[in-house]
């Protein structure tokens, strides 16, 4: 259909998807289990470890796709691991045990996200993680790092990451509520909607229409919910519209690098900005205009516009993966 709808061009629909790499396995505390892909570092390499953390309505191998374009092919490039996790609400997480928790996003930072560090680190044999968190997938980061502190973080890039939101009109917000209060099981069927939008999309976006293939996952009404949450409060805030988290940012002392794009529909830039004064020394990055949300990781620019400099910040920091000894003094041979 895609090469009926442009005869002349002899660009493919969308490449391979990416190949099949070792998986691990996260536990939450309330009867969850998911899945990890792991892509080591390049022979020879130190490997600290990068967690990526996927936005909602993608799924862990968006920052894959592109081949030796993508995120994790650049990070590998400098020598990292990269870790790509599924939580709940995606294909490759499933409740386990009676009685499961919801799908929401408290749970998966607060009980997810905690399982899914400790995990990486264990097996990365580090004692802080690198993290990249695209869109919702930062946002998460943040609320981990409200509750728990960074201890466990040697630095965050949150890309396209809105901690300022806009009021949703009465109709939208009280439809949401009624769905989600109704059948908060309920998930809206994105992977099928993309999968058509793929067909349409110009020649030039290959790896747009593979992410749209491959990359894909199906939203959970009660992600959903808690962004209505967002709007009608106008700042990251808890489940029950009570706890601000960007407020219990002001004690984080790890490094934070910060980008949007101009024109991302999701984050534009005055949504992202407010970020740097929660969060103490974070440092902006400008990313490049033209590209929306899903563009900051398969435009065609991105490898040089987006991936380049945050793997170059990853570069500066990579050594605060390692706990530094107290050095001592005042020994004496015996």
């Amino acid at each position: 259909m895609w090469h009926a709808l442009h005869p002349s061009c002899r660009e493919p629909l969308r490449e391979a998807p990416p190949p099949e790499v070792e998986r691990l396995v996260w536990a939450s505390d309330d009867g969850w289990e998911g899945s990890i892909r792991h892509v080591p570092a390049l022979p020879g390499a130190p490997g600290e470890a990068v967690l990526l953390l996927h936005t909602l309505g993608l799924g862990p191998d968006v920052f894959r796709v592109g081949g030796a374009r993508s995120l994790v092919a650049t990070l590998r490039g400098s020598g990292f691991a990269c870790y790509l996790p599924a939580w709940r609400g995606d294909r490759e997480a499933s409740a386990v045990a009676t009685g499961a928790g919801p799908v929401g996003f408290d749970q998966v930072a607060g009980l997810d996200l905690p399982a899914i560090v400790a995990q990486v680190r264990a097996h990365a044999r580090v004692d802080r993680v690198l993290v990249v968190g695209h869109g919702l997938g930062a946002l998460a980061a943040l609320a981990w790092v409200a509750r728990e502190g960074d201890g466990a973080l040697a630095g965050l890039v949150a890309l396209g990451a809105p901690v300022a939101f806009p009021a949703l009109s009465p109709m939208v917000r009280a439809g949401l509520r009624a769905v989600a209060r109704v059948r908060p099981d309920l998930e809206l069927p994105v992977r099928g909607v993309a999968r058509v939008a793929a067909l349409l999309e110009e020649p030039g976006g290959l790896d747009r229409r593979t992410a749209m293939f491959v990359a894909m996952e199906d939203v959970p009404v009660g992600m959903l919910d808690q962004i209505v949450t967002w709007c009608a409060e106008g700042a990251l805030v808890d489940s029950t519209g009570t706890r601000e988290i960007g407020l219990a940012l002001a004690r984080a002392q790890a490094p934070l690098l910060v980008g949007a794009a101009p024109n991302d529909p999701w984050c534009p830039v005055e949504r992202a900005r407010p970020l740097l004064d929660l969060w103490p020394g974070a440092t902006w990055l400008g990313l490049p205009e033209g590209c929306g949300h899903l563009d900051l990781l398969v435009h065609a620019g991105a490898c040089e516009g987006v991936h380049a400099p945050v793997t170059a910040w990853l570069q500066r920091h990579r050594g605060r993966a390692y706990r530094v000894e107290p050095q001592l003094t005042g020994l004496r041979a015996v």
